[in-house]
């Protein structure tokens, strides 16, 4: 094996996204932000089946067009700022494994569908960002849009490959479909796929 992928959210780090919402509040005078803050999630759901890439002026658009309050680039903007300092915890073994790895000679990279400056600035706050080699966001190609993971292995072998990720589709099956050797990272153990993983130890175990 030559590169690690990795999923962030809910894969090496779980956000206060409370802190999020009280952000909003702070910045969105419409009667309707709780609405907002209610269906934030979906609204980005919505998004990234709809577009390839995270662009702000498109977020903006479609987020003013969708909640019917306006949220323009600037707020985008203020938003991400927030985002690069919200509180974050390390999963268990997230650091041990990063450095295991690279001390093995084995590439880290980032792969997150938010933007690369917030999930840099995270991973920076974290004290884990010095164990990866690139990181990609969803400026590259929003997943499970497997043009990403092609651009992101550039001209090494799939079979060379090992993506790492709590979304099944997102992080395991795409990706898989293209010969790379993905985990499902499932401390809940609710997975049934073939490759499921309890905790993120499991993996310097296997390499």
């Amino acid at each position: 094996m030559k590169k690690f992928i990795w999923d962030l959210d809910e894969t090496l780090l779980s956000a206060d996204f409370r802190k999020e919402n009280e952000f909003f509040k702070r910045q969105i005078s419409d009667k309707k932000v709780d609405e907002f803050i209610r269906n934030k999630v979906k609204y980005l759901m919505e998004y990234e089946r709809m577009f390839f890439q995270y662009d702000t002026k498109l977020l903006s658009d479609f987020l003013s067009l969708r909640s019917g309050i306006k949220i323009d680039e600037k707020m985008i903007e203020c938003w991400n700022e927030h985002n690069k300092t919200i509180p974050n915890t390390i999963h268990t073994g997230a650091e041990e494994v990063l450095a295991y790895l690279q001390s093995k000679g084995y590439e880290n990279i980032l792969y997150t569908n938010w933007f690369k400056d917030v999930q840099e600035a995270r991973l920076r706050n974290t004290n884990l960002l010095e164990y990866f080699s690139e990181i990609y966001g969803g400026e590259l190609a929003i997943k499970p849009n497997a043009i990403g993971y092609k651009k992101i292995i550039k001209d090494v072998n799939p079979k060379e490959v090992v993506m790492i990720g709590d979304n099944i589709v997102n992080d395991v099956l795409v990706p898989r479909s293209i010969g790379i050797t993905t985990y499902h990272y499932d401390p809940l153990e609710k997975s049934k796929d073939k490759n499921k993983i309890k905790t993120l130890r499991k993996i310097k175990e296997m390499y």
